[in-house]
This record gives C-alpha cells, sequence and structure tokens, in this order.
C-alpha cells in the first residue's frame, strides 16, 4: 500500500518549524508538567487549557513520524490520486495556504484533485495548517453552504 518516498523538504515553513520544535519536545523526554510550559510560550495566543492537551497529546505520538516529516523520509501512498479519485461520496478538501503554514504545496495538490462533480477544492487564503481550529472565521463560510448542498 505504501509506495514513493516523498523528498526531503528543504524550505523552511511555519508548519515544518513547529514540527521541529515539538519533535525535540519529544526528544527531550519531558513530562507533561515539563513540556507545557514551552507549548504556551510556542503558542501564545491559545487558551489556558491548550499548552497541557498538546503536550498529552504529543507525547502519545510516535516521534518517529515527526522525525520522517522533517527528514523526508516518510512514505507516501503510490497513488494518492486514484485513492482520492475512487471516493464515491462527496468531498470537501480544504487546502491551507502554504504561505501560512499550510503543508500541501499548490503544484502538488493541484495534481491530486479528481476531475468530477463531486469532488470540491477550496484553498484556503490566510489560513494555515490547523484551518479548523484557528481560522474558522474562514473556514465555516466555505464549509456550511457546502454542507447543506450536500447533507
Amino acid at each position: 500500500m505504501f509506495g514513493k518516498v516523498r523528498p526531503a523538504r528543504t524550505d523552511s515553513s511555519p508548519t515544518m518549524d513547529t514540527i521541529q520544535i515539538l519533535l525535540g519536545l519529544i526528544e527531550q523526554g519531558l513530562s507533561v508538567e515539563e513540556m507545557a510550559p514551552h507549548l504556551q510560550v510556542a503558542s501564545p495566543n491559545q487558551p489556558e487549557y491548550f499548552s497541557a492537551w498538546k503536550a498529552e497529546c504529543l507525547l502519545q505520538m510516535d516521534a518517529d513520524i515527526l522525525r520522517a516529516t522533517v527528514g523526508g523520509t516518510s512514505r507516501g501512498f503510490d497513488d494518492p490520486a486514484q485513492i482520492l479519485a475512487d471516493i464515491k461520496v462527496p468531498v470537501l478538501l480544504l487546502q491551507a495556504d502554504p504561505d501560512a503554514g499550510g503543508i500541501l504545496p499548490d503544484d502538488y495538490i493541484a495534481g491530486l484533485i479528481p476531475d468530477n462533480e463531486t469532488f470540491t477544492m477550496k484553498k484556503i487564503i490566510g489560513a494555515g495548517h490547523n484551518i479548523n481550529r484557528d481560522f474558522p472565521e474562514l473556514m465555516l463560510p466555505i464549509v456550511l453552504p457546502w454542507l447543506a448542498e450536500y447533507a
């Protein structure tokens, strides 16, 4: 099921920088209590509960996934475009803006989008990787009408 190795990323982006920071925190072997203050500094605009929750999530994660992402050795699916084309229900794919930290570049995602009426792709300019958490005001005007049409 897995195939081609994605090329290593040579560019820096807010998302890749964040992944490197998170990997560093995991590799230090910190507890939730020790990690939370670092996460709060890295994300100062998050609610009070965020840093402890994020630390718990990170400590449950397989750090090899982050290492592979940072190192460019994560394995992709043989044909992600075909996987998407085989989906038989309506799909709304939201692309985060690569200039704001989105991890899917325009040229990569353009080759994935099936040419059928039930597949909709929208790029949300100005929204980074965590569209639903950080940019609901940009996401909801796209998602709610789409849901009303297909629900």
